[in-house]
């Protein structure tokens, strides 16, 4: 089995306050795998220090990719309506990397944002300036982007929360899509019922590592229960 993350006696800390401590655990290549837990469990923060926003207190953390092959959603990604860019130039963003910002990009990289668009049902808001979307078209744009940086690990945190259920279908397929590919996605979701359908393997965290697996054997009611009580007896 080859690994693309992991985590040993990982211990993380947000705003002086212990969040992880001795974390470990390991994520398998093109995993889809929901990441579940309590509030303030450490969910986010495990993503942040997957990307190298929060540092290590001690252990270690391990990660087959560079940087540029990591795509990561916020939780709160949101897009400035009034920023002078058309949707096409907003999903052309995710092309960065290889382009940079200001130069123009050649045709065939003209042609992959409007299969990208076309991915997540936007090709014709392509002229659209960014104001004229709704919460869920924005979030497909933000899909379509991701689509663009062609990365191999995908770090979603909560991405199909506040939009309706006809455009988080529509973004799970993607995700199945991206999935087909060989890429490896961790998902953040509250939603247990939309992991249990979707999502084959599931880590459960409460402060630490409480199960990780198949879905249906991680998602126990007892699982469930331990976590929230780890975490509140944490919090107390």
């Amino acid at each position: 089995m080859t690994y693309v993350l992991k985590f040993s006696s990982l211990c993380l800390a947000y705003q002086n306050s212990l969040i992880f401590k001795d974390l470990d655990c390991q994520i398998s290549e093109n995993s889809m795998m929901a990441v579940v837990g309590p509030n303030g469990s450490g969910k986010s923060t495990l993503f942040k220090s997957i990307i190298g926003d929060i540092k290590p207190v001690q252990g270690n953390l391990w990660m087959a990719f560079k940087k540029h092959q990591v795509a990561y959603l916020s939780q709160h990604s949101t897009i400035d309506p009034t920023f002078p860019l058309t949707v096409f130039d907003a999903a052309a963003m995710g092309l960065y990397a290889q382009y940079g910002f200001y130069r123009t990009i050649p045709g065939v990289a003209y042609r992959k944002v409007e299969q990208a668009l076309r991915l997540v049902g936007l090709e014709n808001q392509a002229n659209n300036t960014l104001e004229a979307l709704s919460g869920g078209q924005s979030q497909r744009l933000f899909f379509a982007r991701m689509a663009l940086q062609d990365a191999k690990l995908i770090l979603l945190d909560e991405p199909f929360a506040a939009i309706d259920q006809h455009t988080a279908d529509d973004l799970v397929k993607v995700l199945k899509a991206w999935h087909a590919q060989g890429k490896t996605i961790l998902c953040i979701l509250h939603d247990v019922e939309m992991v249990k359908l979707y999502f084959p393997e599931t880590l459960l965290l409460a402060r630490g590592r409480l199960a990780q697996g198949q879905t249906k054997k991680v998602l126990t009611d007892e699982n469930l229960e331990s976590a929230y009580k780890k975490a509140r007896r944490w919090e107390s």
